[in-house]
């Protein structure tokens, strides 16, 4: 049942997002720029890609935001040695 809600849910949402990605990308960037979750800023985990730095996580809802993507940033550091990853403020 963990499992089938946010297969269910990734299945209902990806059409949404799929004809204008970069529309949808900038409005779902101005909504977290505008809409901060909690006391600490939330941040972006972004990869490095051939077309430049790709959002991939938004972290939010910890007591230091920064402290929780760094720990994400590094965990995938390790797994993924040759990819480059960086935290960046999202509001």
């Amino acid at each position: 049942m963990r499992m089938l809600i946010p297969l269910i849910l990734s299945i209902l949402v990806t059409p949404l997002f799929a004809d204008n990605y970069e529309g949808n990308l900038k409005r779902w960037e101005s909504f977290v720029m505008n809409n901060p979750w909690g006391s600490s800023s939330d941040f972006w985990l972004e990869k490095k890609t051939s077309y430049g730095w790709e959002k991939v996580l938004l972290v939010f809802g910890y007591a230091d935001d920064y402290d929780a993507c760094d720990d994400v940033k590094s965990t995938l550091e390790v797994k993924y040695s040759a990819a480059q990853f960086r935290c960046m403020p999202a509001n």
